[in-house]
């Protein structure tokens, strides 16, 4: 793929960040011999994550247009300066992407488009273009307002996302508001930097023996027993797998559905929406150990538990 960066763009290797010019005009990102203008992500100067620059692109001759944006992910650190296990991370969320965009084509996963490589100050950076969101779900629950049926429509159709997920193998692995993005008032799964395959080799997770995997404040049990007892104990469960995303789905819910974090043992009198079986389907989805008459495993199972309710606020 033929692609091109201005070297008016430069980018720091303290902070891990690509600065653009001041000139609008210098900021031309060039791909299959067509020109773009890379922008800043609503305006937060190199906006980021874990292990990427997130920007936007646009038409440089209609830049109002922003029906016609896209956003492009570039991987932080480039492959010279890397580690293996550090560039494989970036890659495995584009394979991820790209098994999805083939063999599902779920309307509540974000589309991704193309991806490549481009050289900037002698330096190899790997990159993806996918949908441009309006906001993230962090910012769509606290700058909106909701009735509890248009808010157990978003759970709804987030399960249908991680429905189409886990049946292509695939933990997400860090399910949080701000993973997920609002595309025309629909809520899509938007990020998958920390996704794992469940038949794929296990030298990346090798490299995480012992690390925590995800953030802050939406850790699984699995998370915190992998960084507390996994590299002196193996008697406790560190393998984050599906029923992981469902521990962290259930935090999600409760996010959507009163704007907080459940932060160890909740209770009904914690849970604002007056529904006792609600609030109970989200405490078996945060229950600490899965398996039988636990938390849930299969995110089918979750579907099918959620539908009654989906029915009984007029989502379905």
């Amino acid at each position: 793929m033929d692609i091109r960066l201005s070297n008016k763009i430069k980018w720091f290797s303290d902070s891990k960040k690509l600065k653009l010019s001041v000139r609008r005009e210098d900021n031309i990102f060039t791909m299959k011999g067509y020109d773009y203008e890379i922008r800043y992500l609503d305006d937060i100067k190199g906006s980021s994550g874990g292990n990427s620059n997130v920007f936007m692109l646009c038409d440089p001759n209609d830049r109002e247009n922003e029906s016609e944006y896209f956003a492009v992910k570039i991987c932080n650190t480039p492959i010279e300066n890397s580690s293996n296990d550090y560039r494989k991370r970036f890659t495995r969320e584009i394979i991820a992407l790209n098994k999805v965009k083939k063999k599902s084509k779920n309307k509540f996963i974000i589309e991704y488009f193309d991806y490549g490589n481009f050289l900037l100050e002698n330096l190899t950076f790997p990159f993806y273009i996918m949908e441009k969101g309006d906001q993230n779900l962090t910012t769509y629950i606290q700058e909106s307002e909701f009735d509890v049926s248009e808010k157990i429509a978003l759970c709804y159709y987030i399960i249908q996302g991680f429905c189409d997920l886990h049946a292509l193998d695939i933990y997400h692995r860090d399910v949080k508001s701000g993973n997920f993005l609002i595309l025309e008032n629909v809520c899509k799964i938007g990020d998958l930097g920390l996704a794992d395959f469940r038949d794929m080799d296990n030298k990346l997770l090798i490299d995480e023996i012992g690390k925590k995997i995800g953030s802050f404040g939406w850790e699984s049990p699995e998370v915190m027993n992998k960084l507390l007892t996994e590299r002196t104990n193996s008697e406790f469960d560190c393998k984050i797998d599906f029923s992981s995303d469902i521990f962290q789905l259930g935090k999600l819910f409760w996010f959507i559905l009163q704007g907080n974090l459940p932060i160890g043992l909740v209770n009904k009198d914690d849970f604002l929406t007056d529904d006792l079986e609600l609030f109970e389907l989200i405490c078996k989805m945060l229950e600490h150990k899965k398996g039988a008459n636990r938390r849930p495993v299969n995110v089918n199972e979750v579907k099918e538990l959620f539908k009654p309710f989906a029915k009984k606020y007029s989502v379905i």
